[in-house]
Protein backbone atom coordinates (compact mmCIF):
# COMPACT_ATOMS: atom_id res chain seq x y z
CA UNK A 1 0.00 0.00 0.00
CA UNK A 2 0.95 3.48 -0.74
CA UNK A 3 1.51 4.93 2.82
CA UNK A 4 3.31 1.87 4.02
CA UNK A 5 5.76 2.42 0.86
CA UNK A 6 6.30 6.16 1.85
CA UNK A 7 6.29 5.81 5.69
CA UNK A 8 9.75 3.15 4.97
CA UNK A 9 12.76 3.80 5.50
CA UNK A 10 13.45 4.25 2.04
CA UNK A 11 10.51 6.29 1.29
CA UNK A 12 11.96 9.21 0.58
CA UNK A 13 9.46 12.30 0.15
CA UNK A 14 5.81 12.89 -0.34
CA UNK A 15 4.18 16.21 -1.71
CA UNK A 16 0.96 17.58 -0.42
CA UNK A 17 -0.67 19.91 -2.23
CA UNK A 18 -4.22 21.46 -1.00
CA UNK A 19 -6.77 24.45 -2.42
CA UNK A 20 -5.54 26.98 0.36
CA UNK A 21 -9.21 27.69 1.34
CA UNK A 22 -10.20 24.18 1.51
CA UNK A 23 -10.82 23.06 4.99
CA UNK A 24 -11.18 19.33 3.48
CA UNK A 25 -8.08 19.86 1.79
CA UNK A 26 -6.25 20.55 5.08
CA UNK A 27 -8.66 17.44 7.40
CA UNK A 28 -6.87 15.09 4.10
CA UNK A 29 -3.35 16.48 4.67
CA UNK A 30 -3.71 16.01 8.42
CA UNK A 31 -5.47 12.65 8.18
CA UNK A 32 -2.42 11.56 5.67
CA UNK A 33 0.45 13.26 8.40
CA UNK A 34 -0.96 11.15 10.76
CA UNK A 35 -0.64 8.66 9.61
CA UNK A 36 2.65 8.42 7.93
CA UNK A 37 4.14 9.81 11.02
CA UNK A 38 2.87 6.80 12.97
CA UNK A 39 3.92 4.65 10.41
CA UNK A 40 7.48 6.18 10.81
CA UNK A 41 7.57 6.53 14.10
CA UNK A 42 6.76 2.50 14.17
CA UNK A 43 10.05 2.13 12.00
CA UNK A 44 12.14 4.52 14.37
CA UNK A 45 12.09 6.80 11.34
CA UNK A 46 11.86 10.83 11.46
CA UNK A 47 9.23 12.91 10.20
CA UNK A 48 9.67 15.89 8.94
CA UNK A 49 7.58 18.67 7.28
CA UNK A 50 7.72 21.45 5.10
CA UNK A 51 5.41 24.24 4.28
CA UNK A 52 5.58 27.09 1.96
CA UNK A 53 4.12 29.34 4.32
CA UNK A 54 7.17 29.53 7.42
CA UNK A 55 10.30 30.71 5.65
CA UNK A 56 13.26 29.08 6.81
CA UNK A 57 14.89 31.78 8.73
CA UNK A 58 11.64 30.79 11.42
CA UNK A 59 12.66 27.36 11.82
CA UNK A 60 13.88 28.36 15.70
CA UNK A 61 10.38 29.00 16.28
CA UNK A 62 8.76 26.00 14.84
CA UNK A 63 11.15 24.18 16.92
CA UNK A 64 9.83 25.81 20.18
CA UNK A 65 6.64 25.20 19.26
CA UNK A 66 7.47 21.46 18.58
CA UNK A 67 9.48 21.34 21.95
CA UNK A 68 6.16 23.06 23.64
CA UNK A 69 7.63 25.87 24.47
CA UNK A 70 5.73 28.25 22.62
CA UNK A 71 1.79 28.36 22.11
CA UNK A 72 0.26 27.86 18.54
CA UNK A 73 -0.71 31.63 19.10
CA UNK A 74 2.70 32.39 20.38
CA UNK A 75 4.15 30.56 17.03
CA UNK A 76 1.34 32.29 14.82
CA UNK A 77 2.89 35.79 15.65
CA UNK A 78 6.55 34.84 15.78
CA UNK A 79 6.56 33.66 12.33
CA UNK A 80 4.29 36.78 11.23
CA UNK A 81 2.06 34.14 9.89
CA UNK A 82 -0.80 37.47 9.56
CA UNK A 83 1.71 39.37 7.84
CA UNK A 84 3.14 36.86 5.28
CA UNK A 85 0.58 34.65 4.54
CA UNK A 86 -3.23 35.55 3.71
CA UNK A 87 -5.21 32.36 4.34
CA UNK A 88 -6.48 31.69 7.57
CA UNK A 89 -4.10 30.46 10.35
CA UNK A 90 -7.18 28.47 11.82
CA UNK A 91 -7.13 26.02 8.54
CA UNK A 92 -3.28 25.08 9.05
CA UNK A 93 -3.58 25.40 12.84
CA UNK A 94 -3.68 21.11 12.55
CA UNK A 95 -1.17 20.59 10.51
CA UNK A 96 0.87 22.45 13.03
CA UNK A 97 -0.76 20.28 15.37
CA UNK A 98 -0.13 16.93 13.95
Amino acid sequence: DFLQTISSRNGGALWLGEHHNSVKDHNLQVDILRQVHQLRQATGSPTAVGLEQVQIKFQPVLNDYLAGKISAAEMRQRVEWDTRWMWPFEVYEPVFAT
